[in-house]
């Protein structure tokens, strides 16, 4: 369709079946970039994204734990690994689950957990350009002890 050949007012139909009218000619209309981020497309994906973070659940999984029995600190990082986090510090774990994956995942903490003491475990759902945003200062740090060391959150 070639945009330069439609009148200078335009009246649009919308799905309710009112109209809206277009009084400025097309001369003067801003000008909208669709190629690139920063402009409307970049705008219109972070809706989109945004919505499916919420309408799926999805995002980051974030969950950081002090657990003081040794015992049952390697259970709690053994159940994060099988549901596929990744160790990003020693006592927290991240990555990419659906909320339904989330919710099983928060029920075996607390199967895990239930009759205990002497723990503090916290999930948080972080959106994924917040997590990648995020500033990691490290320097001569290793997880060691195979803890899945050079790990990262895939999205």
């Amino acid at each position: 369709m070639n945009y330069d050949s439609l009148p200078e007012r335009r009246v649009h139909q919308n799905s309710f079946g009112s109209g809206f009218s277009n009084p400025k000619p097309r001369s003067e209309l801003p000008e909208v970039k669709l190629d690139s981020f920063g402009g409307l497309v970049g705008f219109l994906f972070g809706v989109v994204v945004l919505f499916l973070v919420v309408l799926v659940g999805g995002g980051v999984t974030l969950v950081i734990y002090d657990v003081s029995d040794d015992r049952l600190r390697y259970a709690v990082a053994s159940l994060l690994r099988r549901f596929g986090l990744s160790r990003i510090q020693r006592s927290a774990f991240a990555g990419v689950l659906s909320g339904s994956l989330r919710v099983e995942l928060e029920a075996a903490l607390r199967r895990l957990l239930r009759g205990r003491s002497g723990y503090n475990v916290q999930i948080f759902l972080i959106t994924p350009g917040a997590f990648e945003g995020r500033v990691v200062l490290s320097e001569g740090y290793s997880l060691g002890g195979g803890c899945g060391e050079g790990e990262g959150v895939v999205f």
